[in-house]
């Protein structure tokens, strides 16, 4: 299989109806060395660390163990940043959190969930850990590239 570069997957995802994506890979394996370029690279991507942001939200952290799928759509959507692509680091702070029932709810929204027709011209880029209940979810709607919107880090060029 042809290898990926992640500006170039952004730019697809910018046209696609479904505009959530996941890129993972196991941990100390360069998710956020790859998120962090990743945001450099595209001229209105915005970098989210969530570690972050719950540590300076504490309403947010406070709720952490009622923050599901939903909370986070609204979390991100609401985001305020310049551009329209958000770069999502260390989701796993929350995804961690979640039941299995809960990370494929998650992984149903990601394939159909994030409507750019209806519902916002954001794109989402989530880099988080390997998690079967997640990546291993049958996805039905592939992108342009005829690929799910689920890419291991290993399928894309350095940056």
């Amino acid at each position: 299989m042809q290898r990926l570069k992640l500006p170039e997957l952004v730019e697809v995802q910018r046209s696609e109806r479904y505009r959530a994506v996941v890129i993972h890979e196991e941990a100390f394996r360069g998710k956020t060395r790859t998120a962090r370029a990743l945001a450099k690279a595209v001229p209105d991507a915005t970098y989210v660390d969530l570690q972050q942001v719950l540590a300076e939200r504490p309403d947010l952290a406070a709720q952490i163990d009622r923050f599901g799928p939903q909370e986070l759509e609204g979390l991100l959507l609401g985001y305020e940043a310049q551009g329209q692509v958000l770069v999502v680091d260390h989701a796993d702070l929350i995804l961690n959190t979640w039941p299995p029932a809960q990370k494929r709810a998650f992984a149903r929204w990601v394939d159909d969930g994030l409507d750019g027709f209806t519902d916002s011209a954001r794109v989402l880029i989530f880099f988080i850990q390997t998690d079967p209940a997640i990546v291993n979810y049958p996805l039905q709607r592939p992108n342009r590239l005829g690929r799910t919107r689920v890419f291991c880090l290993g399928d894309f060029d350095a940056l």
